[in-house]
């Protein structure tokens, strides 16, 4: 893959979002790549582990990303890092739950339109076990009907961003779903 190629593969994801961000340069792609590689969305990871030990000891809020197109997850957690937020991803519905039950994040980003087990019905679980219950959940989707949208909090949302949108606009979504704990994050230039 040309450099060139690359940059345009990087920038789909953020055009997808309506942000106007530009691609990235081939360096900060390869080591972004690199990254990726060493650490799957499936599983525990090094960077995972690492986000919940930093977390115990005060550190920033801990954001679960749930999604399954991954330039999407992917542009969404580089976006909430440079916030200030540590973030865990998960790429499925049984993984966002098995992750909310190792993690215990802070606030979780759940796409609706997962396949087999979808966002809403992951969202009801985790309404349903006493231990998440009390888990901050925003949906993030491209279900912008009213419906939809009625769904996500009869699921138990706590609130919805509907894509396409600018990544400020999630980061504030974000602070404003976290409240007081948003404030430990330290100050990002979102």
């Amino acid at each position: 893959m040309t450099r060139r190629t690359a940059r345009n593969k990087a920038a789909r994801p953020v055009a997808k979002m309506g942000a106007q961000m530009g691609a990235q340069t081939g360096a900060q792609t390869g080591a972004q790549e690199a990254r990726r590689r060493e650490e799957p969305a499936s599983g525990p990871t090094r960077r995972a582990r690492e986000t919940a030990r930093r977390r115990a000891a005060g550190g920033p809020p801990l954001v679960l990303v749930v999604d399954d197109f991954k330039d999407g997850r992917d542009l969404v957690v580089e976006t909430l890092e440079h916030a200030g937020f540590s973030t865990a991803e998960a790429a499925d519905g049984p993984e966002a739950l098995s992750k909310c039950r190792s993690l215990r994040p802070d606030l979780v980003l759940m796409d609706l339109s997962l396949p087999g087990l979808d966002g809403w019905e992951v969202t009801r679980r985790l309404r349903a076990d006493a231990a998440l219950r009390g888990l901050k959940v925003l949906a993030l989707t491209a279900h912008a009907q009213v419906d939809a949208l009625e769904r996500a909090r009869e699921a138990g949302a706590d609130g919805v961003i509907t894509k396409p949108c600018l990544p400020n606009q999630v980061v504030a979504r974000v602070k404003e779903a976290l409240g007081a704990r948003a404030s430990a994050a330290p100050e990002g230039s979102d």
